[in-house]
Formats: structure tokens, C-alpha cells, sequence
């Protein structure tokens, strides 16, 4: 049964709730955010699941028997308001009972949530490996362009030749093989663009860049015509920008531009509390279960490479489990 967004928050504020999840489909994107393990496992309290439109699967209900759900009239992006909203009332009191690593989690959602709920330029950071794209993705299906394209390119992936064509786009007869094509401002339009290790951007093209955010228009590589876009950028780096911006590497007028809302993504050192769950989710991908004791061995390493080098690890361990079970003695860092 579906009720209002100011009968839920009632409802959240009476009620003694460590934490909340908001809109989402499967008990996969519940473990990728660690929330399993941490209120359901550990701490033992209420859970609330707030969504619009698609109910909870089987698996979510089954695997939080006491949780209560509730459906969200309207837009999804209401999800995100009342998500940090919530995070910053009566739940304070129940977070101080709970260890720092908690609150940093309940911290981390809360930034992306707010994020979610607002038209801004956002910048992500945090070192390699830690989920930035994640966090990027779960912004843009938080938001209101939600319905729209999600445009993702890395800007160290793409030889500096073809980059300007390819965030610009192109016109035929500009360059031997060129032809009428949309860059990635024009492919996102009504959508969200994601670049991402926006350091790797030369000089040349930061210029040119910073004269599109400032516009809102992009001209095609070859064309004297401008196009007008409507795109939410996110922009993610793993460089201190500031310290990049004092070496003359990287523009200080464009790092002020897009330097208007800033999450940082933490370290999976800082954590670790997550790590049960996230094994249990790509060993899963695997085809594969894993064991305690090959959870505590994960539990017990400092993760440099974060979240990417622990789906590594656990994929190369799958490749060499003889069974269905990933044991301790195929975990190898």
C-alpha cells in the first residue's frame, strides 16, 4: 500500500531505525553497499526499505525477515530526500551506540543520496578501485534523469586523438573517415555524463571543456553550429586535484567548476565491515559459495586495489575451486 512522503517520515521519526534502504531491487545491490552485513547481521535492529514502483524480490524479503517495506507515492528522487533526511534525525542516537566505521557508512550514503537529489556537477574521489563508477551509476538511477542515458568515459582509457571527437562529436568531411556523429554531450542529453579520471584531460581539452560547462553548448569537431544540451555531468579521480592545479597540470578555473558538490569514496580499509558481504555477492557472480574462513583471510588483508582487487581475488580463486566453495587456501593476495 502505497502512502505519502510526510506520513513516512512520521513514521521514521517514531520509530527506532538504525538505517534505511532506499529503492532498490535486489539483495545483489544490498550487499554491494556492505548494509547487510551491518544491520542485519551485527547490529540486530529495524530495518526500512522505502521503493517506487518495482516491489521487493523474494530474495530481499526472505533474506530480512523482519524489515518492514513500504512503497513511496512519486517520483523515485523523494527516496533520496527522505534517505538523508532520516540519516540526520532520530538516528543519531541510535549511531552512537554503533561503532565509527557505521556512522562513516551511514555518512557515505547519506552524501550520495543528497547528491542524487540535486542538478549539480559532482565530483567523486577516491583512490583506484573503490567504486566510483558504483557511485556514479547509483547517482544517476536516484535521480530524476533516471529514465534518460547514463554516458560513461574514461578519460585514460581514450587516446588524446580521439577524445575531443568523442565527448564533441563529429561532422562528416572533418578528418579522413569522419562522419555526422553525436559526442557524448549530445548521446546524454536529458541523461547524466560520467567522466571519469577527468586528470588525464590535457590542457587543450580542459579549455575547451570549461567553455562547454560555462555555455551549455558543444560544437561538433568540423561544424561552425553549436548544440545546445541538457546533461548532469559527474566527473570522478582517483589525483589530488588540488595539488595538480599548484603544478599547472590542471586548469584552476575548471577545477573550481566542477568542484561544487564533493563525495569522497572511501578506502575498503576503511570498511572492513563490508567485506562479508561483498565476498559473498562476487562469489556469487562465480557460480561459486565461499567459506568463513576464507572470509576471515579477506578480513584480514589491507586491500590496496579496494574493492576491484577483492573481485579479482575472489574470481581467480573461483577459477581454481575444484567444488562449489571457495576455501581459504585459494584466497592469494
Amino acid at each position: 500500500m502505497e502512502v505519502s512522503v510526510h506520513t513516512i517520515q512520521t513514521e521514521l521519526e517514531n520509530q527506532n531505525v538504525v538505517a534505511v534502504l532506499a529503492g532498490f531491487d535486489d539483495f545483489d545491490e544490498i550487499t554491494r553497499l556492505g548494509l547487510y552485513s551491518l544491520v542485519q547481521e551485527r547490529y540486530r535492529t529495524r530495518l526500512v526499505f522505502l521503493y517506487a514502483g518495482k516491489n521487493p524480490s523474494y530474495a530481499v524479503k526472505a533474506h530480512f525477515p523482519k524489515a518492514k517495506f513500504i512503497s513511496v507515492c512519486g517520483e523515485q528522487n523523494q527516496l533520496a530526500i527522505l534517505l538523508s533526511a532520516h540519516v540526520s534525525l532520530d538516528v543519531d542516537s541510535d549511531m552512537r551506540k554503533a561503532d565509527e566505521k557505521f556512522r562513516e557508512t551511514c555518512a557515505f550514503l547519506s552524501e550520495i543520496a543528497k547528491a542524487a537529489s540535486c542538478d549539480v556537477p559532482i565530483l567523486l574521489l577516491g583512490e583506484s578501485g573503490v567504486g566510483k563508477s558504483w557511485a556514479a551509476n547509483y547517482i544517476h538511477q536516484m535521480s530524476q534523469r533516471k529514465k534518460s542515458h547514463l554516458i560513461h568515459l574514461n578519460m585514460a582509457e581514450i587516446h588524446n586523438e580521439f577524445l575531443e571527437s568523442t565527448l564533441f562529436g563529429t561532422v562528416k568531411g572533418a578528418f579522413t573517415g569522419a562522419l555526422d556523429k553525436a559526442g557524448a554531450f549530445e548521446q546524454a542529453d536529458k541523461g547524466t555524463l560520467f567522466l571519469d579520471e577527468i586528470a588525464d584531460l590535457n590542457v587543450t581539452l580542459q579549455a575547451k571543456l570549461l567553455r562547454v560547462l560555462e555555455t551549455g553548448c558543444c560544437m561538433r569537431v568540423g561544424s561552425v553550429q553549436e548544440h545546445k544540451f541538457d546533461t548532469r555531468l559527474i566527473f570522478a579521480t582517483n589525483a589530488n586535484l588540488s595539488e595538480q592545479v599548484r603544478n599547472g597540470k590542471f586548469r584552476q578555473d575548471l577545477f573550481y567548476r566542477i568542484n561544487m558538490f564533493t563525495i569522497e569514496v572511501p578506502p575498503l580499509r576503511a570498511h572492513k565491515q563490508d567485506i562479508p558481504g561483498l565476498a559473498v555477492l562476487f562469489a556469487g557472480t562465480c557460480n561459486k559459495k565461499i567459506s568463513s574462513l576464507a572470509v576471515d583471510k579477506l578480513c584480514s588483508y589491507n586491500w590496496p586495489g579496494n574493492i576491484r582487487e577483492l573481485k579479482n581475488v575472489i574470481t581467480k580463486a573461483s577459477l581454481f575451486a575444484s567444488g562449489s566453495t571457495i576455501t581459504e587456501d585459494l584466497i592469494q593476495f
